[in-house]
């Protein structure tokens, strides 16, 4: 019996060091980590700083920044599978309640019918084909998925999946694009990389109730950020392949 446990136990740490081997963590200077497949790199970051005020509505505007991009091994730089992930500080330093997450997944969910006033017309067209939808907000650990998909001309479907992780001063959202016939191989390899995030202690959502007085215009002003920054993306990568 002794032996066998023994043989058990050994098989169950072998396993479990196995997948350690087999993921690489970044740790970011904003206070969290996500773990990837070692078949994964990072893409240097002068490359990404570089690209990012293209590629990602905001960072121009030092509204939000590009905290770091990954793709397989190998690969020519912003190849497909592509993730990137960015930084969004509160407005004003507010951090929003769970009514301000709800309705932001809402406005996500209602994007094709109810598009944003201040979207261009190209912006509205690409919108009202994008396919928008979100999960129910996760109230455990303060995010939501939402996953989307646009026809770009010369190039074909995208789709993509992008969680939004709410911590203590910013939101943190992991953004996951692939070409749509090679999407479905990598979907859950994108699933778990979203569910390996994490905020550190001191920057994780506050236990305390944040202020609901700054709901509606927080929301909104995050929502649009999500839904024009994947507009954004879809046409700028159309325009650069």
């Amino acid at each position: 019996m002794n032996g066998f446990r023994f043989a058990f136990v050994s098989i169950v740490l072998l396993a479990a060091g196995s997948n350690l081997n087999a993921a690489i963590t970044h740790h970011s200077n904003e206070g969290f980590s996500i773990a990837l497949p070692d078949n994964w790199e990072q893409i240097p970051n002068d490359k990404l700083q570089e690209m990012a005020p293209r590629m990602i509505r905001g960072v121009a505007e030092k509204k939000r920044t590009a905290d770091s991009a990954f793709q397989h091994k190998g690969e020519q730089p912003f190849a497909h599978p592509l993730i990137v992930v960015q930084v969004v500080p509160y407005p004003s330093g507010r951090v929003p309640t769970e009514k301000d997450m709800r309705q932001m997944v809402s406005q996500v969910n209602n994007a094709a019918t109810t598009q944003p006033s201040r979207a261009s017309p190209e912006d509205r067209e690409v919108l009202r084909k994008a396919n928008l939808s979100a999960s129910e907000l996760d109230t455990q650990n303060k995010s939501f998925v939402i996953t989307g998909e646009a026809e770009i001309p010369g190039i074909g479907l995208r789709k993509s999946m992008t969680s939004s992780h709410f911590g203590r001063n910013v939101e943190v959202q992991v953004w996951c694009y692939d070409l749509a016939a090679n999407y479905p191989s990598h979907e859950t390899e994108f699933r778990n990389i979203i569910d390996s995030f994490k905020f550190d202690q001191q920057a994780a959502y506050p236990q305390s109730d944040a202020s609901e007085k700054f709901g509606q215009l927080l929301g909104a002003f995050i929502a649009f950020g999500i839904i024009v920054a994947l507009v954004l993306y879809f046409r700028s990568r159309s325009k650069r392949v």
